[in-house]
């Protein structure tokens, strides 16, 4: 949850910071791909660590490292060190998500992980709820500063309640009885990952998958409600509420669909065909009222719930030994994609505006399609994706 909010906070505030510090639209877009890059390149290291040290030592390092970054944001002077403080919030918060799956894996069967896992990475976006209409009111009441001065304070005491509850494996469990491993065997194991046959392809979706919903609800939903409807912080908070409501129940109904059906692939596939042609609509919408907007962001969030079993899938194809290192390889494409793309939409907007004036329609709508027609180039390299097995191993 915390992870989540990190991410998608500024966003409903990202109209008054790039007012107060002169910021354009590609440093927007660089001010939040920051966490993702930072957060994307800790994910092995993070991997390792976890699977070395496991979750009740990591989770707090983690939280207390996001609290410094938002310190840092807080008291920043320009887009630099912005950019900055969302780096470190990134390296705090890499893993934080992962060790939950983690330890879900450890403490139950593998036939339970997937509603699980699931669920937990549904629920991680009550962080989204918590950074639109309570952030919007703590901002409007002070500042976004003072709002980013709250969030320290809630973060370190965090960090002393997960360290007093949290638990690695039950006991009796092999964690507990693991073998040291040097560093180059910790490194051998994530190049096994890497080896087994499907992964790339999962991968590939991976890398679009999460990361085309999160351009929006992470990053241009926020100004694209200022520039094109017209809405105050408030009344982007309430817009972006409902878009994070959507994300929370499309994550737990595909869970439930997935448990219930138990074809992860396929619902992954309908997912991401469902977000394509959401995408197209609303490259398609010239003049789209702000009702029918909202709804059709709700429903980008509520379809784009789909990435969640990405997880899942993935936790088919390696054993129980490379686990830590398996769930955040695979979601180091996940948070490389959400970067990548939240930069290369950067672009494409920056070169249809200009500094200083607010952003035209036109701009968002050639952003609706370029992230159309990615998730269609994901589809085509998935389709071949083998289902896999528990344990390692692959079947058609």
């Amino acid at each position: 949850m915390s992870a989540q909010f990190f991410r998608n906070a500024h966003v409903v505030v990202a109209p008054d910071i790039m007012r107060e510090l002169g910021a354009s639209a590609a440093s927007l877009a660089a001010l939040t791909s920051a966490m993702f890059l930072a957060s994307a390149i800790t994910q092995i290291p993070g991997g390792i660590l976890l699977d070395r040290f496991g979750t009740r030592i990591m989770m707090p390092i983690m939280l207390v490292l996001s609290g410094i970054g938002a310190g840092l944001f807080a008291t920043a002077q320009s887009v630099g060190e912005l950019i900055f403080a969302r780096a470190f919030m990134g390296v705090g918060g890499a893993v934080l998500i992962m060790a939950g799956i983690v330890a879900c894996a450890r403490w139950f069967e593998a036939r339970h992980f997937s509603t699980l896992a699931g669920s937990l990475m549904a629920t991680s976006q009550l962080g989204n709820l918590t950074s639109t209409i309570p952030m919007a009111l703590i901002a409007s009441w002070f500042g976004w500063r003072g709002a980013y001065g709250a969030v320290v304070v809630f973060t370190f005491a965090l960090a002393l309640v997960v360290y007093a509850v949290v638990r690695d494996a039950p006991p009796g469990h092999d964690f507990h009885a693991r073998p040291r491993e040097t560093l180059r065997q910790s490194a051998s194991g994530v190049l096994e990952v890497l080896r087994i046959p499907g992964i790339w392809r999962l991968m590939v979706m991976a890398w679009f998958a999460w990361g085309s919903a999160s351009c929006i609800i992470g990053l241009w939903a926020g100004p694209y409600l200022s520039d094109v409807h017209g809405l105050d912080t408030l009344g982007r908070g309430k817009a972006l509420f409902w878009m994070a409501a959507g994300v929370i129940l499309g994550g737990l109904g595909f869970t439930f669909v997935d448990r219930w059906t138990g074809r992860t692939k396929r619902a992954i596939v309908v997912g991401a065909s469902l977000n394509a042609a959401l995408f197209g609509l609303l490259a398609l919408l010239p003049n789209p009222g702000l009702v029918l907007v909202t709804a059709l962001l709700s429903l980008v969030g509520f379809v784009g719930g789909y990435s969640v079993l990405i997880a899942t899938h993935g936790r088919h194809f390696y054993p129980e030994r490379l686990i830590g290192r398996g769930i955040t390889t695979v979601n180091c494409a996940v948070l490389f994609g959400a970067a990548s793309l939240q930069i290369g939409t950067g672009v494409i907007i920056s070169m249809m505006s200009r500094t200083g004036a607010p952003i035209a329609a036109e701009a968002y709508r050639a952003m609706f399609a370029a992230l159309a027609l990615v998730l269609v180039i994901a589809l085509v390299c998935y389709r071949r994706c083998p289902e896999g097995r528990i344990g390692g191993g692959s079947k058609h």
